[in-house]
């Protein structure tokens, strides 16, 4: 009954603190983890804790066990199994068990501090179900009143902020303060990285990285402001609001840090540890984090020139022809047996007949970043200085410095099922981006309410005060990265006015035949000196050089002639009014899969935003995508001579001509029933960027499109059902074992060799179990592990048997080291690639093709055995054999004992099944078993809908 009701028997009115009522429905339905821990900064005393006995502040993991007592689930996931490995993210109606949280937040803000007066217990809370408002009055440490009209409520175990204000700017100011009171130090880090000045607070080891995103992103604050203030302008009244409410957002992170220089207890313990104070937050700080965030997650390309070198290793290698066929097939740029999430066709922009006096194809092994130091190519002298000047910095300071905060864009999925195929009449969806392990997360789950706003997500510290990925009132969303092509590289021909040969030194290019001068401004950075370093602080200045396509951070060669590389993106000088999406969300404006898709047309990077309510689902590809000139090719370099510019580029704005928006990919309750998107293709005839080399019929999506296709013949599904096979099965499943094993072992056959026969057997074994990297024991060895270890230590020497007879080391190793990982899938090295680029859509299409199986866009040639099926079978028996006799040299002849641990209990992560969460502090977290899911999860079956 409750589903056919739009259920205002849960309708909850609050009074707002400053007397203000808001009423908002409470739609059950919503649960959400997010790996590990809400986390929050790192005091004094959580510092000195941990460096004493290595002890974590709880606050990291307290969803650590649900995040990874999932993979324990499965078989057998049951609906109370959601609470189990959820928790409910519904808006507070009814709190869960547990005390609020009573951690140093119980200290009031001082009455001296601007707009933070403590407040009484606000009448939004006395108004709640008497079980909370008995908690929040026994315990006021739960929550606080940094200023009249706001109240934040954290609630013990997860203390996720629930942050309510009477007026919309004080609900926009309670997340900014509530942000970075919790993130604080990590904002300071993604802020220095947007930036392109890490060094300033990690120390000169950082210039290097710094060089690095100045060649990506290269804004002056000037900039970046007027960008934001131009929202007013190019977003009407949304923009208007979206550009107060930000402000109002960066108010309240600049209360917080004001706070900290009255009461230093609350500074983040790395300031001290580094020498330094956070300097205030700006408008232009939020634009920056956002406008990384955009071109980290949403923005793709930018690998034309590593394929151009592609494509001339390959001509060199077998002659024009077949080297341009070599290089299509590996590529899979355009493949019809792709696995898509649409079955519809979706055109990008057409080139026409491509003309070769457009590719700038550059010479195999010329390329090289630019050093913003000196404006010459990086040379490995430059970088070790660098990088020994790090040595009077914290050790933690040294390695974030060194590595930096890695952000990934490769595991992000969703899987929806619409009202028909659910037992329960509700659409169903288990969803969630990944953008790395952290500590504390990078991800800040809040809820958010005031007049006009109800929403509940997470958002990245500093960028946005609008949860990015999360549910409304009765709608949820999550994007994953949807690696369509929205930037290019153009080659700029060196030239100097003197009439000079051009060289790197040259500060001059070509452009629609005049020679003109590259743009340019200087980056000063004060590095910081610890407290117990003799150290001085050292001045680092780092110039930028754009081209009118964009900032240049590479340099190579065409022909043997010097040429400089700027990357152009769709998005620059667009990111601000992607705002107004978020905003939209927040204010509940969807209230219809086709609202939501109008709402989510303002996000100018290209993002796979998938919706669910209580009977719809859809998804949406969002991005802005330029209209290339006839006959340029976006899969290599272009010319940036002017003739091959975008069409309608004007480089006083940055405009150019875009596909108009109906063109992007769409679907709403699409034929199927269902969407799935593991970051695969989202349909044919949609261009892949240039890159990604993995849009073949073997993807991760491959593994939850069976498992659903399994669920679906046995019956209607239901929400335990679909997160069971979507988070557990999938999460620790080895790709290569469900997917490609089964044609490794019919070409193999039926073995004359025992011991052939008995490797077969062992992989069989464990490929009908699932292909799982879990352990289920007390003993933290992963099972099957034999099996495990054989397929990891086989694989690397299969595919390169396999493949470089005909593909070359030189190729071979470019591919590696640039698109496809070859040793084994990146998963024991600490960082796992997540099967995203692994060769295992190249060896399944090629063993079908030596099977004589019928292949949608056949390879121009076999490549196992040359084929020959009786060469590719001993090619297989051979190295398989090959991998075993490695194993038994190093662990012995008994297979008992081949066992690989899940997690090293304490130095690198070598030999072992495991993560190695990144630390944006001083605080690291243990390694964390193997998966291979979203940071922040969703399981989502809504509860009724608006009237």
């Amino acid at each position: 009954m409750l589903r056919r009701l739009p259920l205002l028997v849960c309708l909850l009115v609050l009074a707002l603190p400053a007397g203000a009522a808001q009423a908002f429905p409470i739609y059950g339905g919503f649960h959400s983890v997010l790996a590990f821990g809400e986390g929050e900064g790192t005091s004094g005393q959580d510092l000195a804790t941990f460096e004493a006995n290595g002890t974590v502040p709880a606050v990291d993991l307290n969803q650590q066990g649900l995040y990874e007592g999932l993979e324990q689930a499965w078989p057998g996931f049951t609906t109370p199994d959601l609470n189990r490995f959820y928790k409910d993210s519904s808006f507070l109606a009814e709190p869960a068990s547990g005390p609020l949280n009573a951690s140093r937040r119980a200290a009031a803000p001082p009455t001296d501090l601007p707009g933070s007066l403590p407040a009484p217990l606000p009448p939004i809370l006395s108004s709640l179900p008497g079980s909370l408002s008995t908690i929040v009055g026994s315990s006021p440490s739960g929550t606080e009143s940094p200023r009249s009209g706001l109240t934040i409520v954290r609630q013990s175990p997860y203390e996720v902020p629930r942050i309510y204000g009477s007026t919309r700017a004080d609900a926009m100011w309670g997340a900014g303060f509530a942000t970075a009171e919790d993130r604080l130090f990590f904002m300071d880090v993604l802020r220095h990285t947007a930036e392109g000045t890490t060094a300033e607070l990690l120390g000169p080891s950082a210039a290097t990285a710094d060089s690095t995103q100045l060649g990506v992103q290269d804004a002056t604050p000037d900039q970046l402001t007027a960008q934001m203030q131009s929202l007013p302008r190019t977003m009407g009244a949304e923009g208007s609001q979206a550009l107060n409410d930000i402000e109002q957002y960066v108010a309240g992170i600049n209360a917080f840090i004001n706070l900290t220089q009255i009461d230093p207890a609350r500074l983040p313990a790395e300031y001290p540890a580094l020498g330094i104070t956070p300097k205030p937050w700006t408008l232009a700080d939020s634009a920056a984090v956002g406008t990384y965030l955009i071109g980290q997650f949403t923005v793709f390309g930018g690998a034309q020139p590593q394929q151009a070198e592609a494509l001339r290793l390959a001509i060199k290698r077998l002659g024009a022809r077949r080297g341009a066929a070599l290089y299509r097939d590996l590529r899979l740029a355009s493949d019809p047996s792709a696995v898509v999430t649409l079955s519809k066709r979706f055109g990008s922009d057409s080139t026409g007949r491509i003309k070769p006096r457009s590719e700038a194809i550059i010479d195999p092994g010329s390329l090289v970043a630019r050093n913003a130091q000196t404006g010459a190519p990086v040379s490995s002298s430059t970088s070790s200085a660098t990088a020994a000047a790090s040595s009077g910095l914290p050790a933690w300071a040294a390695r974030l410095a060194t590595h930096g905060l890695a952000l990934p864009h490769l595991e992000s999925n969703a899987v929806l099922v619409d009202a028909k195929r659910s037992g329960t009449g509700q659409a169903l969806a288990v969803m969630g981006p990944q953008v790395g392990y952290y500590t504390p997360e990078v991800f800040l789950e809040y809820e958010l309410h005031a007049p006009g706003i109800d929403v509940s997500g997470v958002s990245f510290p500093g960028a946005s005060p609008y949860p990015l990925i999360g549910h409304g009132t009765d709608f949820a969303w999550t994007g994953t990265s949807a690696f369509s092509d929205n930037e290019d590289v153009f080659a700029e021909r060196l030239c100097n006015p003197n009439g000079g040969k051009p060289s790197y030194a040259s500060t001059h290019y070509l452009y629609k035949g005049r020679c003109i001068a590259f743009t340019s401004h200087s980056v000063v950075e004060q590095t910081p000196v610890a407290p117990t370093s003799p150290s001085a602080p050292q001045t680092i200045t780092l110039h930028t050089l754009n081209s009118v396509h964009g900032p240049v951070g590479r340099f190579a060669t065409v022909h043997g002639v010097p040429v400089a590389l700027a990357v152009s993106a769709a998005t620059v000088d667009h990111e601000a009014q992607s705002y107004v999406a978020f905003m939209r969300l927040a204010e509940n404006k969807p209230t219809s899969p086709q609202t939501f898709i109008a709402a989510m047309r303002a996000y100018t990077g290209s993002e796979n935003w998938f919706y669910v309510d209580h009977k719809n689902i859809a998804v949406l590809q969002s991005g802005w995508f330029p209209r290339h000139a006839r006959g340029s090719n976006p899969d290599l370099p272009i010319w940036g001579t002017g003739q091959w510019d975008w069409r309608g580029f004007k480089p006083a704005t940055d405009g150019y001509q875009r596909l108009p928006a109906s063109a992007n990919p769409v679907s709403i309750n699409p034929k199927q029933g269902y969407l799935v998107n593991w970051n695969n293709a989202m349909a044919h005839g949609w261009r892949v960027a240039a890159g990604d080399w993995s849009s073949g019929p073997v993807v991760r999506a491959t593994m939850l499109l069976d498992l659903l296709h399994g669920a679906l013949r046995h019956g209607p599904l239901t929400l335990a059902g679909i997160t069971g096979m979507v988070t557990a099965p999938s999460l620790t499943a080895d790709l290569r074992g469900m997917a490609v094993w089964p044609w490794l072992r019919r070409v193999i056959g039926r073995s004359r060799n025992p011991q052939v026969r008995k490797l077969v057997g062992l992989l069989t074994g464990w490929a009908r179990a699932g292909s799982q990297r879990r352990s289920t024991g007390q003993d933290n060895v992963v099972d099957d592990s034999p099996a495990v270890l054989l397929m990891d230590e086989w694989w690397p020497t299969l595919v390169r048997a396999e493949f470089q007879p005909v593909v070359g080391t030189s190729l071979m190793s470019l591919i590696n080291s640039q698109f496809n990982s070859i040793s084994p899938d990146g998963i024991r090295d600490g960082t796992g690639n997540g099967f995203f680029a692994g060769w295992e859509m190249d060896v399944q299409k090629d063993l079908r093709q030596v099977l004589h199986q019928r292949v949608r866009g056949r390879f121009s040639r076999t490549y196992c055995g040359r084929g020959s099926l009786r060469r590719c079978r001993a090619l297989l028996s051979k190295t398989l054999l090959q991998a075993a006799s490695q194993l038994s040299k190093h662990l012995g002849s008994n297979m008992a004992n081949w066992k690989l641990p899940l997690t090293c209990p304490v130095g690198p992560p070598v030999g072992c099944d495991q993560i190695v969460p990144t630390s944006a502090g001083a605080i690291s977290i243990p390694p964390q078993p193997f998966d291979n899911r979203g940071t922040f999860y969703q399981a989502v079956a809504v509860n009724g809908h608006r009237p």
